[in-house]
């Protein structure tokens, strides 16, 4: 299991996570959205694709639902 030791704002869509092995950075497409780092979502998009091509249709290790 993955520890965290810090996220940075905004906490519900950071782009940069602090964990005990480093810093794992997830850059965003540049663009122009309705709401700040809403462009993360491109991750759950690209992860659900791939669970739907893989006729994985309710789960998805990556996507936690709550």
């Amino acid at each position: 299991m993955l520890a965290v030791h810090g996220i940075e704002s905004p906490f519900h869509a950071p782009t940069r996570v602090l964990t005990p092995t480093g810093t794992n950075e997830f850059p965003l497409k540049e663009g122009s959205y309705h709401f700040g780092n809403s462009a993360g979502l491109q991750y759950e998009a690209t992860e659900i694709r791939r669970c739907l091509l893989e006729g994985k249709l309710l789960t998805s290790f990556q996507v936690a639902v709550a």
